[in-house]
């Protein structure tokens, strides 16, 4: 491990116990069963870190075998990010079952895409595809969740306090390591352990507000019964009625059965 700083050292020390700390939280509150895409996260990153441990022990940080393996290791890492911030989506919208159904699709097709162009776009080159899916899934998770955001502001859809800050992790680490990996890695290759150490410490920021976040109170957000329609014109914004009717739209098309008279 020569090739690596003390300091960076000291860093994925303390995260390493600080990720520790959130899955214990979220196990022993029982709001894994609340913030499950997170708790798998969380769960499958320490043990990555714990095989990243022993792998660099073994074949040192700058290795040809250690790298592969490392990049190797971030697929399921990845796979669990998905699903965390996919989870964020659904504790968001759950309350809208015609919103959501047709969220959960759009989620499900761009990982489709993201997946299928990083496969694409590496060509011959198979050892390109997970840093390039790598890449693509900062960037998609960065316009998902201001999308997402967005479209809850201008419909007035309520967001936990919780909610918005694990998505406010999330965010922060991907808007930096959108800066990391498409800039300063090509501009600033000279100062890549200084970056190490601040990649770190954006992640590290980001399990402080995912823990910060879990031991919140839980704020209820089961799905709820929509008004009558007549009953929204009269007593609700604008914009509430639209919701409300956006929602009765795709909840036809999703499930026609069910809305037969």
């Amino acid at each position: 491990m020569a090739g690596i700083g003390r300091l960076l050292l000291a860093l994925w020390g303390f995260l390493f116990v600080l990720q520790a700390i959130l899955v214990i939280v979220l196990l022993r509150k029982q709001r894994w069963r609340i913030y499950t895409g997170l708790f798998a996260y969380i769960s499958v990153n320490f043990l990555q870190g714990i095989f990243l441990l022993l792998l660099y022990s073994i074949w040192g940080f700058t290795s040809v075998p250690a790298k592969r393996a490392a990049w190797l290791s971030q697929i399921p890492v990845l796979c669990m990010r998905a699903w965390a911030v996919g989870d964020i989506c659904r504790l968001l919208l759950r309350r809208y079952v015609g919103i959501w159904a047709l969220a959960w699709r759009i989620l499900a097709l761009l990982g489709s895409a993201l997946v299928l162009g990083s496969v694409l776009s590496a060509g011959r080159g198979w050892a390109r595809i997970v840093p390039n899916l790598n890449v693509s899934f900062e960037w998609t998770t960065v316009i998902l969740l201001v999308a997402l955001f967005i479209f809850a502001r201008n419909y007035e859809v309520v967001a936990s306090p919780a909610v918005r800050t694990i998505a406010l992790g999330f965010l922060l680490y991907s808007s930096f390591a959108i800066l990391n990996n498409t800039a300063l890695n090509h501009w600033l290759a000279r100062y890549s352990d200084a970056w190490n150490v601040l990649g770190t410490l954006s992640f590290l920021a980001s399990v402080c507000l995912w823990l910060a976040a879990v031991l919140r109170p839980f704020e209820e957000t089961e799905r709820v019964a929509l008004l009558p329609r007549d009953v929204y014109r009269q007593i609700t914004p604008e914009l509430n009625l639209r919701l409300h009717e956006l929602n009765e739209r795709l909840g036809r098309l999703w499930n026609p059965e069910a809305h037969r008279p």
